[in-house]
């Protein structure tokens, strides 16, 4: 696979730090070189706003929505219920991407690396192969060639997901903006047949992942083997050197159907935004799953040291004074009675810390293994219970939470009460209103700090320096 000079370097030399897990055994994680010096973290000058939407359609538009799918009873093998309808819902997040000449809302993905938008003729396909009007994909406004669209040919783009959505496309080289940033020539997929639940404002998505992620297959043949890697989005916009390689991004946490959900920021912090230091600070890792012999980043993964839970009687105790704004250190913190939780006797290594996750803005919950989730799930009060029929913790809508966090680079980053329960827009069975946490088991080992985590939050990808940055943020 070829890459621009600006990414050799990831595809270089790895180096294998040996790490130990909280019961004394060994593990070794795979790190790429980085391929510059960390940035400094100072106020950005580009910046892009986020639009927060409420969304009808899955929990994750990306790559990782294939394995996200419910492993312990598949919902399309479930009787329908509202219960599968609730996972349906969520709160995306998209950033205007001026192509050509027409700007764009388009979802804000770290998950996945495709930029891609709706062409003006793309059939929407009810997921038999059957052509279906458009209005039925709910896309935004779509795509018309501009002077400045070059046709990129014997390329193809496909990508599918596990609850049958699809989307099939053609590739263009077009100019884009982003924050004040210009891109003559990027890669981007028009799409002309989708199988898509869409939100009736996005026009596509953006992809911020590195690009081993990619999906360009010559000739039409989309077997998984055969693809060819093309420079996403936002490594062109570091390759124009008007910028450190790094981005930052804070999503808000917002109440309304439509609001304004935050902010990205490249070349370093989101101006204006409260947080508090010191800073959790840890490298970015080889996503594990992945074949072995491949030596580059995917995913922005991380390791996570330990997660603990402890009772929270008070929701208030989360609250804080924008007078804290970026302050040396945190506030008085209550007393809170908590533990870590801990790998039971003779685990397997992926119950065992550090655990590695990937930080997905694109995902509306996070997932964890499920020995935690449940343990998590047993401290609501009353508990949550699993739902196998939407791979859902359900709860009371007036439980009381736990304190939950997340232990990364030696720093503990928590989540507040209102991202631990959320409320699905209708009513459940019998007419009562219907709640799930803000987490879900994982599948297939792959674990997720999706929206609930991202919006507590700074969280800073640092690309040159291959490591990442969180501070917590306070409402």
């Amino acid at each position: 696979m070829r890459l621009p000079p600006l990414l050799l370097a990831l595809s270089g030399l790895a180096t294998a730090a040996q790490l130990t897990h909280m019961n004394g055994r060994p593990v070794n994680v795979v790190r790429p070189a980085a391929f510059s010096r960390p940035s400094e973290l100072k106020e950005a000058s580009h910046v892009a706003r986020f639009e927060a939407i409420d969304s009808t359609g899955s929990q994750s538009h990306n790559f990782l929505k294939s394995a996200l799918a419910v492993n312990r009873a598949p919902a399309a093998q479930a009787p329908f219920s509202e219960a599968v309808i609730a996972i349906r819902q969520g709160r995306i997040y998209s950033s205007k991407l001026a192509i050509g000449s027409q700007i764009f809302d388009l979802i804000m993905d770290t998950g996945s690396s495709d930029t891609w938008v709706a062409s003006e003729h793309y059939i929407c396909d009810d997921g038999f192969g059957h052509d279906i009007g458009q209005d039925d994909c709910l896309f935004g406004p779509a795509y018309t060639p501009s002077p400045t669209s070059q046709s990129v040919p014997g390329l193809t783009f496909n990508i599918s997901y596990a609850d049958g959505e699809f989307l099939d496309g053609q590739f263009v080289h077009e100019n884009v903006a982003l924050g004040g940033l210009e891109v003559e020539k990027q890669q981007i997929a028009i799409i002309d047949r989708a199988f898509w639940f869409g939100d009736n404002k996005s026009s596509g998505l953006m992809g911020l992942a590195y690009p081993e992620l990619t999906n360009s297959f010559p000739n039409g043949n989309v077997s998984r083997g055969n693809g060819q890697n093309y420079e996403s989005l936002m490594f062109s916009l570091i390759r124009t050197r008007k910028t450190d390689p790094l981005f930052s991004i804070a999503l808000d946490r917002t109440s309304q159907p439509i609001s304004e959900g935050g902010v990205i920021a490249i070349g370093g912090l989101p101006p204006g935004v409260a947080y508090h230091s010191p800073w959790a600070v840890t490298p970015i890792e080889l996503f594990q799953l992945l074949p072995s012999d491949n030596q580059e980043f995917t995913f922005y993964a991380i390791g996570i040291q330990g997660i603990a839970v402890g009772k929270l009687s008070d929701s208030r105790k989360f609250r804080r004074s924008a007078k804290f704004l970026n302050a040396h250190s945190k506030p008085q913190e209550p007393k809170i009675e908590k533990r870590f939780l801990r790998p039971r006797q003779g685990a397997p290594v992926d119950l065992v810390f550090p655990i590695q996750f990937i930080v997905d803005s694109g995902t509306t919950l996070n997932y964890l293994p499920a020995y935690y989730s449940e343990a998590i799930a047993a401290a609501y009060e009353p508990p949550a219970v699993y739902n196998w029929l939407d791979g859902l913790y359900h709860v009371q809508c007036n439980a009381t939470v736990p304190y939950l966090a997340f232990q990364i680079g030696g720093q503990m980053l928590q989540i507040p009460p209102q991202d631990m329960i959320f409320q699905w827009n209708g009513t459940g069975t019998g007419g009562q209103p219907f709640c799930y946490t803000g987490f879900a088991d994982a599948s297939q080992g792959i674990n997720v700090l999706g929206g609930p985590f991202m919006k507590n939050v700074i969280s800073v990808f640092d690309i040159g320096g291959a490591r990442m940055h969180f501070a917590q943020r306070w409402y």
